[in-house]
């Protein structure tokens, strides 16, 4: 009844949502003692929730549209100039994820920063290809929702910086 009140919902609606939820077994239920989740079922929900969120990439993600050739060549540079800054900017939010990791963790994300530094030249290539030059792209000033991908990652690391794991597992899906 709540989250109906809070969403606007119909109650039909709402008990829909938590039914599909239940099923996908995506609850947080207190059924472990002192609150301690087992390493492999939180590893198992994990995962999880990263195929739910890979899958709604899959279907959702714009950057499909392109291969049917419908969006106009002016659209797909304007895609390909903020997938630049981003895949940019991606090794920088793992480093400042590193930053706050710790062990084992640290050491991980400190490789991974460093396997994803310079993988924008690829997307700089095909822009190239498209009639941009290396100024126009290089001078090109990401849009405010690309760059508040960008601290919104960093402020997720920061808080937990193995949430790159998740990030990384549901960006590659794509």
């Amino acid at each position: 009844e709540d989250i109906v009140k809070l969403s606007g919902l119909h109650m039909a609606q709402v008990q829909g949502i938590l039914q599909a939820l239940d099923e996908m077994e995506v609850w947080c239920r207190p059924v472990y003692p002192a609150g301690e989740v087992p390493l492999e079922d939180g590893r198992v929900k994990f995962l999880k929730i990263c195929q739910i969120w890979a899958d709604e990439l899959v279907t959702s993600y714009i950057g499909n549209e392109f291969a049917s050739g419908e969006p106009p060549k002016e659209a797909l540079i304007g895609w390909l100039l903020e997938m630049y800054h981003y895949i940019k900017d991606f090794p920088y939010a793992i480093e400042h994820a590193a930053h706050h990791a710790t062990g084992e963790l640290k050491t991980v994300l400190c490789r991974y920063a460093n396997e994803e530094k310079h993988h924008e030249i690829f997307v700089l290539k095909t822009l190239e290809n498209l009639g941009l030059s290396r100024a126009e792209i290089a001078s090109s000033t990401p849009m405010l929702s690309t760059r508040m991908i960008g601290f919104l990652m960093r402020e997720l690391f920061e808080i937990e910086p193995a949430s790159v794991l998740m990030m990384a597992a549901l960006l590659e899906a794509q």
